[in-house]
């Protein structure tokens, strides 16, 4: 063995046989020299840093060392070696480093004779340590005030130590260490607060510490801001596995006015495999009202991704015998979302994102005011197949929408298309010089397989065979042709065919009983086609326009005008049977196809010219954040769009309305969106119903035109620049980071965006005819940091029409360090109640709450 001194200053060393005077490093040759008591007893020397190491020398002949490893020390002040006990003394800023455990301390004595280690820290001259040590071994690690250490055992001893656990810090008057490290803690305060002084623990007389598996304790209670609480219990069992692994899920505990006392969210959670798993919980009240769900979660790494979660609920409250008191409600919801991978299969996609509900399932299960609004669910499950090197392409879908206001469920299953994208028959394969016209002839192709059904949630599960009879089927195909040609250098020609043929698997028929005075209407099942063909023209050019200032700030405003005339002609190929089939014999007309998937053709021969202008408005001024061009443009009107046609087919109302639609967005934060729409016919009464006529409104009254909609949406957002940087998760517990990157997780407030704000304007004006509706509301969303710990939010929809709130939700939260804060209130309205609830941050202790609600928070 041999020694090695290294210092940044002159070191010596005497021995009977020999005497080195190095600037860098002294080596003892003879490693039992080191131990010989002819050598000076004490060897110290000062430096700014002073290391050593022990190690073994191959070049000479091995000698039985007491520490079998190598052991490095490091000191700022000094290191003193007591060359007859065997022992190192090391000062200041002191590191030991021996296989996988390393120590910091401001002092620590190495007895290498007894293979033992004590780690102290020091005090001040106000009598304030520092420098407590901080062991650390396979990357576990804690501090102390004295630490004894045994190299051989790995056993060691801690006073008043304290160690951390993924979210969960234990402090100790007195800890033992094991060779397993394993720690059995005596005077426990086991707490997921992070400052030292913790503002509440779980106080227990003994523990026991397993890494990365769990905490133990005995009889325990609680104690916040060491005042002691009655809450009592027999032991304790702290799971603090960084991976994820099965265990039981603690329930909430309470009482509701309607339901009673209850538990809530009581489950177990099954870690599967790495590849998926399953949380069952349920809740239970003494109204004998229940709930029960199962989640399951799967992943597999670049290849998909996703959940499945069904719920049930059975909700009653009142006296069964009193029918106007009591109320019972069955309900459930299923979901299912998929994502494959974009990796996993470029040429074969499959989705899914299903959301299937009862009726009154949002309105006795929806825990915030967006939920309660919601009534339409939509579910699409999507599987696609593109054919590499050719224009095929399949998809197949199963779509579902449902309305839970009017109960009415419309399901397309499926719903298949094959496509052909666009390509060009007549192009040579090998290309010489320019194209020519004909060959720039485009055609697409899609044919559309559909199966539908419409019918209510009721009927849907009552007579589900029968619904399914009821089905509604049809194959539509399109076909399109199309080419584009330059004329006159800025004038684009695009002309193009499109043919839809229809084939459908019913159709109607009405016919009208003399006797009876009705009409019998009767749905025929059989083979029926029907079809559409239209052709269209337009001519398109781009005109620029700009005028330039001199000087000023202003140097242009430049305007976009796009001006297409089209012409579209629809011949007629409609099935429209006539005859005495309206109410008491009445003339009318019907299509036997109209009832088809499809609908049916369009009945009368139509030619239409039409005229739009798409403009766009910019300014451009000088700025001097641009250093390369020393100009930015800014949006005066983003989009503003004028349009009306002419149908000479028809023999009457020739004339289209006159329709204006704009958009713009204001210094990056206003966004701005108006349409307008104009009836150049004025409006007569026959038998005292209003009914547009054939006469101009200019003719008749004077004026141009007759506004028949207006709209006008304004939305004005900010939003503070966010103090933590975007990706940024150094020094963030387990917990945080996992909030960080998934942040609807547990509800989680971000304090470090102060603020953010959403004001929206929404006016309609409707009036085809005689009768005008207007609705007219104001929304209001956002939240502002008014400390760095309180944040207020506010969520407020107000119809302005008829002066009332519509909706609205007042929340304030406090962050209480380890522990947190929320107040909701709905002030006004049928939802109107409160909920407030207190409970700690970290969701290991997520049991520790309390939680008070009134109104229809009840029902919750």
């Amino acid at each position: 063995m041999s020694c090695a001194v290294k210092r940044k200053s002159k070191v010596e060393a005497h021995s009977n046989d020999e005497k080195a005077t190095l600037t860098d490093t002294l080596t003892f040759s003879n490693p039992d020299s080191l131990f010989n008591d002819s050598i000076k007893p004490l060897l110290s020397k000062k430096a700014d840093t002073v290391s050593f190491s022990l190690l073994q020398d191959s070049t000479r002949k091995q000698h039985k060392s007491p520490i079998p490893d190598k052991v490095d020390y490091e000191a700022q002040d000094s290191a003193v070696f007591d060359v007859h006990r065997k022992i190192m003394y090391l000062y200041d800023t002191t590191k030991v480093h021996y296989q996988t455990i390393q120590l910091e301390a401001n002092y620590i004595e190495l007895n290498i004779n007894a293979k033992e280690l004590r780690a102290t820290g020091s005090s001040d001259t106000t009598g304030k340590l520092y420098g407590n040590p901080i062991f650390t071994d396979n990357e576990k690690s804690f501090t102390s005030k004295e630490i004894n250490y045994n190299f051989d055992t790995k056993k060691g001893l801690i006073t008043e130590a304290v160690t951390n656990e993924g979210d969960a810090y234990l402090h100790a008057a007195l800890a033992k260490k094991d060779s397993n490290n394993v720690i059995y803690v005596k005077n426990a305060k086991f707490t997921t607060c992070i400052d030292p002084e913790p503002h509440f623990y779980i106080q227990a007389g003994r523990g026991k510490v397993i890494p990365d598996k769990l905490i133990v304790t005995g009889p325990a209670y609680l104690r916040i801001e060491n005042i002691p609480t009655p809450l009592v219990v027999p032991f304790g069992y702290f799971p603090t596995k960084k991976n994820k692994s099965s265990g039981l899920i603690l329930p909430e505990y309470g009482e509701l006015a309607n339901y009673g006392f209850f538990l809530r969210n009581l489950g177990y959670y099954f870690a599967v495999n790495d590849y998926f798993d399953i949380t069952l919980n349920g809740d239970i009240y003494t109204s004998l009202s229940f709930g029960a769900r199962v989640q399951m979660n799967y992943k597999k790494r670049y290849k998909f991704t996703g959940n499945i979660a069904l719920g049930y609920s059975q909700l009653q409250y009142g006296d069964p015998k009193i029918e106007k008191e009591f109320r019972l409600s069955r309900d459930f919801k299923f979901t299912w979302n998929h994502q494959q991978d974009p990796k996993a299969n470029p040429t074969i996609t499959f989705s899914a994102a299903v959301n299937v509900v009862t009726a009154s399932f949002n309105q006795y299960n929806a825990s915030n005011v967006n939920g309660i609004v919601q009534n339409q669910f939509q579910s699409n499950i999507a599987f696609s197949k593109t054919f590499r090197n050719t224009p095929f392409s399949i998809s197949l879908n199963l779509r579902h929408s449902q309305n839970t206001q009017t109960r009415q469920v419309n399901l397309s299953l499926p719903d298949f298309v094959f496509n052909v994208t666009r390509f060009f028959p007549f192009r040579r394969k090998k290309q010489v010089g320019e194209l020519k016209w004909y060959e720039n002839i485009g055609m697409t192709y899609s044919m559309n397989i559909r199966n539908d059904i419409n019918t209510t949630d009721t009927m849907f599960v009552r007579d589900f065979v029968g619904v399914l009879s009821n089905m509604n089927n049809g194959i539509q195909q399109r076909m399109s042709i199309s080419t584009n040609v330059k004329m006159l250098k800025y004038i684009t020609f695009t002309p193009s065919v499109n043919y839809i043929e229809k084939w459908h698997f019913s159709n109607l028929r009405k016919a009208f009983d003399p006797v009876s005075q009705l009409t019998e209407t009767d749905t025929i099942r059989g083979f029926f086609s029907t079809r559409e063909l239209n052709a269209t023209a337009s001519l398109t050019t781009i005109i620029y326009g700009m005028y330039q200032f001199k000087s000023g700030g202003l140097k242009a405003i430049r305007h976009v005008m796009t001006p297409t005339i089209t012409a579209n002609f629809r011949p007629d190929l409609g099935d429209l049977v006539k005859g005495y089939f309206g109410p008491n014999g009445e003339f009318i007309s019907y299509s036997p196809n109209q009832i088809g998937i499809f609908g049916a053709s369009p009945s009368g021969m139509s030619g239409t010219v039409g005229f739009s202008i798409n403009n766009n408005i910019e300014m451009k001024v000088r700025s001097r954040k641009d250093t390369i061009t020393g100009e930015k443009k800014i949006p005066l009107l983003e989009v503003l769009t004028i349009g009306m046609n002419y149908d000479f087919a028809r023999d009457s109302l020739n004339l289209s309305n006159l329709s204006i639609a704009g958009r713009t967005t204001l210094f990056n934060l206003i966004g701005i969106n108006f349409a307008l729409s104009f009836d150049p016919y004025a409006i007569d009464y026959v038998n005292g119903q209003a009914i547009r006529v054939n006469r101009l409104q200019v003719m008749e009254n004077g004026v141009p035109t007759r506004l028949t909609m207006a709209s006008l949406n304004i939305n004005f957002s900010l939003r503070g620049e966010s103090k933590r940087k975007s990706g940024a998760t150094q020094g963030m517990t387990q917990s945080e980071q996992m909030i960080a990157t998934n942040p609807d997780y547990y509800n989680y407030v971000d304090f470090n965006i102060p603020y953010t704000f959403s004001i929206g304007y929404n006016i309609a004006y409707n009036k085809p005819l005689d009768k005008e509706n207007i609705t007219h509301a104001i929304n209001l969303t956002g939240d502002v940091n008014i400390t760095k710990k309180w944040k207020i939010g506010l969520n407020l929809n107000y119809d302005i029409q008829n002066n009332k709130i519509s909706t609205s939700q007042i929340t304030i939260y406090r962050d209480m360090h380890c522990w947190e804060m929320r107040a909701s209130v709905i002030p006004f309205g049928i939802r109107q109640s409160y909920m407030f609830t207190i409970n700690v941050k970290s969701p290991l202790l997520q049991m520790l709450k309390l939680q008070r609600q009134s109104g229809w928070a009840n029902i919750q």
